[in-house]
Formats: structure tokens, C-alpha cells, sequence
């Protein structure tokens, strides 16, 4: 994503009507607009390997998952474009938006150079105001890395998975996640581009 907005200080109605009519996809937060960039190689192997990953583990679940084409509605300030979103129970849908997804239970974003900042601060805060969000998951591009934030009774649990021999429990969508197999494809030593 592109690290400056390109629209400031525009009506949320105003950013949904830009974004339903553009084939490029906008997030929104507070009044600033900001257009979504190509992702790198690393970035889309990843991305791919989550869905595929999500998709096996939740096949018999309660849970479903969805790519990166959902717009989250977070409040009528806050709309963002999540990797990967899983939903354990019934999905909810903005009657007027039907893309607006409104009850994540965990969200997914693969950091890069450009976006590291908003995804470990901005959007962390943000995505915990979401009152169904049990699991916020930010996957580092460059090394084996996974940052979880998980909704505990008492506030929120940061913790961090590092190497390809480290398994991540999603407890509350009733899976795990290997980073081997997260990570499969995905060539460390190759430049980004």
C-alpha cells in the first residue's frame, strides 16, 4: 500500500462512492484515502500460501476466510482492505455495501517497507477497536515472522513467532499455523522489486 494518502479529507460517502467506482481498491481512515499498491513476489507467495493454508484448515469449521478483495467496515471513519479475514459464525454485510464485512474474527496483513508502520501501530489500533476481532496477525515479508495480537478477558496479548520450526495457535478459529508451511515458496535472499 502506498505509504502517503492520496485523497485527504474527504466525506466517508464520498470514499465509498470513490471506491465502488474504481477499479483501483482505497482504504479509509479518518478523513485520508489511501490507494492500494501492487504487491511484491514475497508478498503474493505469502498471501497465496495463507489462503490455500485457511482454506484447508477451515474447510469443516465454522469459520470461513476471505481474500483480500473484502473491505472491512470498521466504523463509518474506518475502512480497510485486509490479506486474509476469517469469520467464525454468521458473516455480516453493510446492507447498502454488501462488500463491507463488519464482524472479523481475525485479520491478516503482510507488511512491507511502505506499509510496516501502519500495520504494527495505526492499523493495530484500529483493528482491536472491532468488537468480534479475536486474532490481529501481521506477517513480516523479509524473514520468518509472524506478530499476533490476540483478544484476551483482560485486554490484549502480543506475542511473537519467529522461524520456520515455529507452529502459531489460532486458537480462536481452532487451527494452527506452521510457518514452514506459511513461508513455503518463499526465497529469502531474493531482492525485493
Amino acid at each position: 500500500m502506498s505509504a502517503q494518502p492520496s485523497h485527504s479529507h474527504i466525506s466517508p460517502e464520498d470514499y465509498l462512492i470513490l471506491d465502488e467506482a474504481s477499479e483501483t481498491r482505497y482504504e479509509y481512515l479518518n478523513g485520508e484515502v489511501y490507494a492500494m499498491s501492487g504487491g511484491t513476489p514475497k508478498h503474493s507467495r505469502i498471501t497465496h500460501n495463507i489462503n490455500g493454508l485457511m482454506f484447508i484448515a477451515l474447510r469443516q469449521s465454522p469459520c470461513k476466510g476471505y481474500e483480500s478483495n473484502i473491505r472491512l467496515q470498521i466504523s463509518k471513519k474506518e475502512y480497510l482492505y485486509p490479506d486474509f479475514t476469517a469469520v467464525c459464525g454468521k458473516a455480516e454485510f453493510d446492507e447498502a455495501y454488501p462488500n463491507n464485512l463488519k464482524n472479523p474474527t481475525m485479520v491478516v496483513e503482510v507488511v512491507s517497507d511502505t506499509s510496516e508502520h501502519r500495520d504494527h501501530f495505526i492499523k493495530l489500533n484500529v483493528y482491536r477497536s472491532i468488537e468480534s476481532l479475536r486474532i490481529y496477525m501481521i506477517v513480516e515479508q523479509t524473514t520468518p515472522k509472524v506478530t499476533l495480537h490476540l483478544r484476551q478477558d483482560n485486554g490484549w496479548l502480543y506475542q511473537v513467532y519467529e522461524g520456520l520450526d515455529a507452529v502459531v495457535p489460532l486458537d480462536a478459529i481452532g487451527t494452527t499455523l506452521n510457518l514452514s508451511e506459511l513461508y513455503e515458496t518463499v526465497d529469502f535472499d531474493e531482492e525485493q522489486s
